[in-house]
């Protein structure tokens, strides 16, 4: 079986992985693993400033200038 893991490097989707990787001996062939990286992560406030678009009207956004 082949999988497609597909990751940003949250914490959330590096949780998901270890979840993955653990539940290998439940299969009955080991199962080849590729790691895709969807995106690097950008910081919220960088993403803001180089698009000029807030994602929700009702967050706050502290930009320093």
């Amino acid at each position: 079986m082949k999988i497609r893991f597909l990751t940003d490097g949250s914490p959330q989707s590096l949780a998901a992985l270890g979840t993955l990787v653990k539940s290998f001996p439940y299969f009955r062939e080991t199962p080849s693993l590729m790691l895709l990286s969807v995106h690097p992560p950008v910081p919220y406030k960088a993403a803001v400033v180089a698009t000029g678009v807030v994602a929700r009207s009702n967050v706050p956004v502290l930009l320093l200038k």
